[in-house]
């Protein structure tokens, strides 16, 4: 297995991990242009002949990262890399155990959850919402499925987003949540078309809560956490610095950009894990360790394809070692937080990209695609 550190722990400091030491001294200078962009992505995209690490060092340098690259195969890793400071007072390095949000990765996190209980036969995600909330509006609830929900295919207007940016500390119950938020007329009519839409999943969550009689935080734990063993991994409320291992959210330019999260948005972004941990997820999951078969598949079947959405996430198709392959595609962001996770299904080869100082989410995902490419076809051969 290979390591790197800007920090130097593979005995092997370049120049540039000399600059980019633990002494972060960012300007507006530094920041990349969109040409720069695009041509940071054509060269990432030309050096997959070449060393990965040589990709990776560039990716850093140009994107001025810092947190965490992994790749892996099944559930072992591969090679790592991890990049400066993980909270600058006291100055803390990036570790592969650091932890990070994983934004609207949480959706999906929330969609094994959920589907567990299917397999469990508490819940189905074809029935009525009104099922599981009886005082749900009536109209609404005869229509609406966990299905349409968990896809984004509901037509539920995404009222929590304008009403957290007016204040980030709002609190409430599931069903107040519910109540307040996701109970405008619908869009359009479910199942129709797509629109992203937050306050689809505090229905999910409510509906959760009332059909099996548990919290969400419970159910993921039992579902996941424990039987997984990871001790980094879990859904947060208030402030994710609380977290033991959390990494600071920061902005390109170092300053603070602070991430809390009201106890009903668990499902939209509450989930939080280190790079390891998140292999280990992937890899119980594709290998149907933690649902059924049917549920897997259901799981990772497309319901928008041209959004490559299915249900709490994406799946993608890449073209590696002149195959066509089905890659789980799952990413978010919350405040400064940045993170990517894929796999090949079947064959297990996997890239993790956390981040907590704002990276470029399209060069994060020109990284993925690189080192996909480096297992899958350089690896191979």
């Amino acid at each position: 297995m290979a390591a790197f550190s800007l920090h130097g722990t593979d005995g092997d400091s370049s120049p540039y991990e000399a600059l980019m030491s633990r002494t972060f001294a960012w300007t507006r200078r530094s920041f990349l242009t969109n040409s720069a962009l695009v041509c940071m992505a054509s060269s990432l995209r030309a050096q997959t002949g070449s060393s990965f690490r040589d990709t990776v060092k560039h990716y850093a340098q140009a994107q001025h990262f810092s947190g965490v690259i992994l790749l892996g195969k099944q559930d072992s890793i591969v090679e790592q890399y991890v990049f400066g400071d993980a909270r600058t007072e006291p100055g803390t390095p990036v570790t592969l155990e650091t932890v990070f949000e994983g934004g609207s990765i949480s959706k999906w996190i929330a969609s094994i959850v959920v589907l567990k209980q299917v397999d469990k036969d508490k819940l189905s995600l074809d029935v009525p919402i009104s099922t599981y909330l009886p005082a749900f509006r009536k109209d609404n609830g005869a229509k609406l499925t966990m299905a349409h929900l968990m896809s984004h295919q509901s037509g539920v207007p995404n009222q929590v987003i304008p009403a957290l940016r007016a204040d980030r500390r709002l609190q409430a119950t599931a069903d107040e949540a519910v109540a307040r938020w996701a109970s405008g007329d619908l869009q359009f009519e479910p199942g129709s078309t797509w629109d992203y839409s937050h306050s689809n999943w505090l229905l999910v969550r409510a509906a959760v809560e009332h059909a099996t009689s548990r919290t969400y935080e419970e159910l993921a734990a039992e579902t996941l956490w424990k039987p997984l063993g990871l001790k980094h991994s879990g859904i947060f409320y208030g402030e994710s610095l609380a977290i033991p291992g959390m990494a600071e959210s920061r902005k390109a330019d170092g300053t603070p950009d602070p991430s809390t999260m009201p106890s009903f948005m668990a499902m939209v972004g509450g989930f939080y894990s280190n790079a390891p941990e998140m292999l280990r997820i992937l890899d119980a999951v594709d290998k149907e360790k933690i649902l059924s078969k049917a549920s897997t598949e259901r799981l990772f079947t497309l319901r928008m394809p041209e959004q490559h959405y299915a249900l709490g996430g994406r799946v993608r198709t890449r073209t590696l070692h002149g195959k066509e392959r089905t890659v789980i595609w799952e990413d978010g962001s919350n405040r400064s937080f940045r993170m990517l996770a894929v796999r090949v299904r079947g064959s297990g080869e996997a890239v993790i990209v956390m981040n907590h100082r704002g990276t470029d989410q399209p060069a994060m995902g020109d990284v993925a695609d690189a080192g996909l490419k480096w297992l899958c076809d350089d690896q191979s051969t």
